[in-house]
């Protein structure tokens, strides 16, 4: 179910009302925009610095007839349906709901397993990670594809912060653990052997009275033993500070990592790749740190190897079902070559819509090699069986174009049309956006079609002359061959 997600960050002297009071006032604004956003229903919430408000939206289950007259209509500057669709009813949160001071806000379309645009860094020391995720927060909310940069490094409430000062514990010669473990030893205690009667067992777990540790005065004032034999205070070693602790912290491989994620307007994923690496290309991490794209980018590499992949071996499948049903191995390639032409019509198909390369194109275009050969297959067939009949190369070629012309004209405007549908309809499809493979298979298959009347032919004649020169060549080879053994033979004798 779609739906908008609101976070608020408050400040720590805000009452339960004052809080209360703003989240309350987000809602109002929900139930204003409630038709325009197409909103079932509005829930809040709200604790001590912060706050929620998820609005449930409609699901968009227009059939797809619907949907294409709409986009007409919309492109026409008349649209006939007056709900703010996807990034557009986001824009019109941002831009007009309610703003207070010190209240932070970010609208987040993460929920339901989405997936995030998102830098990850790594290191070893949390607060050293968070500064450098700030900076990164900073530099990526320069660029004006981005929007609602956040990071997942939550701040908690508010606490006592107790840090070993290094310096002062070398001079006596204790380390943080030490000081650390009394602390714990101290406050939550240290568990003992159990105690064993003849019935049953007693846990023991041995720690200070508690009106012995309820001020942090008594915490400091309490003794650590030297390495020397001496004691020192607690406080003497510690540095204390009121702050707010960290809500969780996250690991990854054993090392921590804050992810900054953001909202991005940019439909192109490799496109908006580029634009983040050029942001943070002269942003230098401290040793033993780093930062790397993740959320949708961590699948870009692996899609476009798969992508690849699947090109390379529909190609080859089709070379060799060419090979077995035209007994050779050289005039397949006249058909092949009707493939990368298609691609053409695909680039100019998407970029005159406007629509990104996503991973839809991609099984568009692959299954688009499959597609496009059949018109090539019909008119070389047709040639070699008027070759066979005794019809000249040129003569079979004029007269398979001008019987085939009206077949593949006929086949791949119906095929086209059959696709208008899926290239117009959007994402109402089970919730998926397949207008994007309807379009490049749309644009690859109009454009195979003009080529292949001109294209195939004549690459069928290189290849045609090029096996002919090829089985000249093979015969002079042999000929030379046998010459040479006859020769030989004579001079044996």
């Amino acid at each position: 179910t779609p739906e908008i997600f609101v976070h608020f960050n408050m400040p720590d002297h805000y009452t339960p009302e004052q809080t209360d009071s703003i989240v309350a006032k987000y809602e109002e604004f929900m139930n204003t925009r409630r038709e325009a956003y197409g909103i079932r229903f509005v829930e809040g919430a709200y604790w001590h610095g912060g706050g929620r408000i998820r609005a449930h939206l409609q699901p968009d289950d227009r059939s797809w007839y619907t949907i294409a007259w709409h986009n007409l209509a919309k492109a026409a500057g008349r649209p006939i349906y007056n709900r703010l669709e996807g990034e557009a009813a986001f824009a019109d949160f941002r831009e007009h709901a309610p703003r207070f001071a010190g209240v932070e806000m970010s609208v987040d379309r993460s929920r339901r397993g989405s997936r995030q645009s998102a830098v990850t860094l790594f290191g070893d020391d949390t607060r050293r990670l968070i500064t450098l995720a700030e900076e990164v927060e900073r530099r990526l909310r320069l660029l004006p594809e981005l929007t609602d940069v956040n990071s997942d490094m939550e701040e908690g409430e508010q606490e006592l912060q107790i840090s070993v000062n290094r310096e002062r514990a070398q001079q006596y010669g204790l380390d943080g653990r030490v000081i650390a473990s009394t602390l714990s030893y101290a406050l939550r205690g240290m568990p003992l052997r159990a105690y064993r009667t003849d019935d049953r067992e007693v846990d023991l777990r041995v720690r200070l009275r508690e009106e012995d540790r309820q001020t942090l005065d008594q915490v400091l004032n309490m003794k650590v033993l030297t390495g020397a034999g001496s004691q020192v205070s607690v406080g003497s070693l510690v540095d204390v500070e009121v702050g707010r602790g960290l809500e969780r912290i996250r690991r990854e491989n054993g090392r921590t990592r804050v992810r900054v994620s953001a909202v991005s307007s940019e439909k192109d994923l490799k496109t908006l790749a580029e634009l983040i690496q050029t942001t943070l290309a002269d942003f230098t991490m401290p040793p033993g740190y780093q930062w790397s794209l993740s959320g949708e980018f961590e699948q870009l590499n692996e899609q476009e190897n798969n992508f690849t992949s699947a090109m390379i071996m529909a190609g080859l499948f089709v070379f060799l079902l060419m090979g077995i049903l035209f007994e050779s191995f050289i005039l397949p390639f006249s058909v092949i070559m009707a493939i990368p032409f298609s691609f053409l019509g695909v680039y100019w198909m998407l970029w005159i819509t406007d629509t990104p390369f996503d991973m839809m194109a991609k099984i568009g275009t692959i299954v688009l090699i499959g597609v496009v050969v059949n018109n090539a297959i019909v008119l070389i067939d047709l040639i070699n069986r008027l070759r066979a009949e005794g019809n000249e190369r040129t003569d079979a070629i004029l007269e398979a174009g001008s019987n085939r012309f009206r077949p593949i004209l006929m086949t791949s405007i119906t095929t086209s049309f059959c696709l208008t549908p899926m290239a117009l309809s959007g994402g109402a499809m089970a919730g998926i956006e397949y207008a994007s493979m309807g379009r490049a298979m749309i644009g690859g298959l109009l454009t195979a079609t003009m080529l292949t009347l001109f294209v195939v032919p004549l690459f069928y004649s290189l290849f045609d002359d090029l096996r002919v020169s090829a089985a000249r060549l093979v015969s002079l080879l042999r000929h030379t061959g046998a010459r040479k053994h006859a020769e030989a033979t004579v001079h044996s004798d």
